[in-house]
């Protein structure tokens, strides 16, 4: 008699075991059909295929633009004759240093956009529209 209780015992906890186990395997496939499912939805699939703006892009051109000529705008006026910055002036000491700081700054930012271009989007672009006014104001 005392075995049959014994095993009828053991088949009660084994049977809850199972049932528990049952539960969790239940649980833990709906949770991971959830992200499934959330991918799927409608919602989510129209703002994955909404196209990145454009707009967050304009401060970084127009404040790489500014810089650029600006410090195109101090190299140049340092280097001619008659300018603000020109040589023999009070100016062309601190303009000068300046300018060629400018100048150097090109390089690093092209190489700070190439190293960190993935994580901000923004740099190349700043980076590139930098240059682009230096060499535009060195130009004229």
């Amino acid at each position: 008699m005392s075995t049959a209780s014994f095993h009828a015992r053991i088949e009660r906890i084994n049977q809850a075991h199972y049932e528990e186990i049952a539960e969790r395997m239940a649980s833990s496939r709906k949770k991971k059909r959830l992200p499934v499912a959330q991918a799927l939805s409608p919602n989510k699939k129209r703002s994955a295929r909404a196209k990145p703006r454009l707009g967050r892009f304009v401060l970084p051109l127009i404040t790489g633009l500014g810089a650029g000529a600006a410090a195109g705008f101090v190299l140049l006026a340092s280097t001619t004759e008659g300018w603000v910055f020109a040589q023999g002036t009070e100016f062309y000491h601190i303009a000068k240093p300046a300018g060629l700081a400018g100048l150097g700054l090109a390089p690093l930012l092209m190489l700070a956009a190439l190293l960190k271009g993935g994580t901000k989007p923004g740099l190349p672009i700043l980076a590139l529209s930098y240059l682009t006014g230096l060499v535009l104001m060195i130009l004229m």
